[in-house]
């Protein structure tokens, strides 16, 4: 016994409603989930705005002048400081990922086991700052004065750092771990710098000067180091690409 041919018609109108029920009903899952990260971006908004606002009765915009002031513990993800004035603030043990502090003046600040994944502090100063222990993996540091800083154990891997200046700063035990020391408009200076116990896994130091810098226990095997000054440098248990140096010990 055949089937009608209407049958087949009736199928395939069903079965044709079926899947623009299914794309519908996608389109609006994905609408939800961008509302719900939208939603959440806007509430961790303004919880750092409460936070600032109890702290020092204004929200936190750029341009602040927040120098001498004891922040620690502060929520600041996400949060625009650009060209705020921090000198001497502490910050220490702060959330600060995320935070875009560009062009901030942060002389001798204390920012020290900071939460600063993926912080934004471009062309700032963090000259005499303390930020051992700090987190600033992933972070977008180029130009940055890092003078006299202590980095003791900080976390820089995959860090954005061309042409910023780390002269006689304490960067013992400082994971850099690919990231990006290579010369942009002028070479990254680590002249004099303690880079004991410093991993350089995979980084890149490609025309950084490193002139008179303490390389003891420091690890460069896998590190980039083409046209890289190491002039009168410190060598001591060194691991080099080339093997272990061992001429200052």
């Amino acid at each position: 016994m055949s089937i009608p041919k209407f049958y087949y018609t009736i199928v395939k109108e069903i079965n044709g409603y079926r899947f623009k029920m299914k794309l519908v009903c996608l389109c609006v899952i994905i609408i939800l989930q961008f509302a719900f990260i939208a939603s959440a971006f806007q509430a961790d908004q303004i919880e750092v705005e409460k936070i600032w606002k109890k702290i020092i009765g204004k929200a936190a915009h750029e341009g602040f002048i927040l120098s001498g002031l004891d922040l620690s513990n502060s929520n600041l993800f996400r949060a625009n400081l650009s060209k705020s004035s921090l000198i001497n603030t502490n910050l220490s043990n702060s959330n600060l990922r995320y935070l875009n502090c560009k062009f901030c003046n942060l002389r001798g600040a204390n920012l020290e086991n900071s939460d600063m994944v993926r912080v934004n502090l471009y062309k700032a100063s963090l000259e005499r700052a303390n930020l051992q222990g700090a987190d600033l993996s992933k972070g977008f540091m180029k130009d940055v004065n890092f003078s006299f800083a202590n980095l003791k154990n900080a976390n820089l891997t995959r860090s954005k750092l061309k042409s910023s200046v780390f002269e006689g700063a304490n960067l013992s035990k400082a994971n850099f771990t690919r990231a990006d020391l290579s010369k942009g408009f002028n070479r990254v200076n680590l002249i004099g710098a303690n880079l004991s116990g410093a991993l350089f896994k995979e980084a890149n130091l490609k025309d950084a000067n490193l002139s008179n810098a303490i390389l003891i226990d420091a690890d460069f095997r896998t590190a980039i180091l083409k046209n890289t000054i190491l002039s009168n440098v410190i060598y001591c248990r060194t691991k080099m690409p080339w093997g272990e140096e061992n001429n200052d010990c």
